[in-house]
């Protein structure tokens, strides 16, 4: 048993160079695919948050009426802009479910900042009571008094 362990320790010691490198191109495959994976993920989201937005905003102009409808065009509009690196890691379900989860998380923020009150109130002028009326009254009577004592 001792032979065996020594002899592996040897075998080891004389292809350190070989070993290394297989376990570091393993580490450098391994982290590059899921480096790639996380930048489709961000890229699938990027583009599905600014078609959504678009869709919005010319609806009506695309012809979409439902809610549906623009989910439908959403996902297939964005899936066929994807490169092949990011279809290869996301499939047209995945970026399905993507999209539903953007949308989600949009209406949760809208219900959360949703007042009953409107946003902005008109600004209420304030109309002069009798007392500054009465003040106004009082400084023009005094000074036409003071006008005819000086004459």
């Amino acid at each position: 048993m001792i032979q065996v362990l020594n002899d592996l320790l040897v075998l080891v010691s004389q292809n350190w160079e070989t070993i290394s490198s297989i376990i570091g191109f393993f580490l450098v495959t391994v982290g590059g695919y899921k480096y790639t994976q996380q930048s489709s993920k961000n890229y699938a989201t990027g583009l599905a948050k600014t078609l959504m937005f678009a869709v919005e905003k010319k609806a009506t102009d695309l012809l979409l009426t439902t809610g549906k409808n623009k989910f439908d065009f959403v996902v297939s509009e964005a899936y066929d802009k994807f490169p092949a690196l990011v279809r290869v890691h996301i499939s047209k379900p995945m970026f399905s479910m993507l999209v539903q989860q953007l949308f989600d998380e949009a209406v949760a923020i809208a219900k959360e900042h949703q007042t009953e009150q409107p946003i902005m109130q008109a600004p209420t002028i304030p109309v002069a009571t009798t007392n500054v009326q009465q003040t106004i009254q009082d400084a023009q009577s005094n000074q036409s008094v003071q006008l005819t004592q000086s004459n």
